[in-house]
């Protein structure tokens, strides 16, 4: 969804909720990124939102074992 927002703000569409989006998801992507810039790993992909999503999935679950 951030690539087809991203196209989309760049071709003059959209670009308040690109941005809006990015406030909010952009904090939580972040380290990912990082961590994937970090690994070197040189994919044409980028993984940092199914990274995010796993961490996000893993707190989820132990909260719920915990509470």
């Amino acid at each position: 969804m951030d690539v087809i927002l991203s196209m989309a703000a760049q071709m003059g569409y959209a670009v308040n909720i690109y941005r809006s989006l990015n406030k909010f998801t952009g904090p939580i992507m972040e380290p990912f990124r990082r961590l994937q810039d970090r690994l070197n790993l040189n994919l044409p992909i980028d993984f940092s939102p199914l990274l995010a999503l796993l961490a996000i999935q893993f707190i989820q679950s132990l909260l719920f074992r915990l509470l």
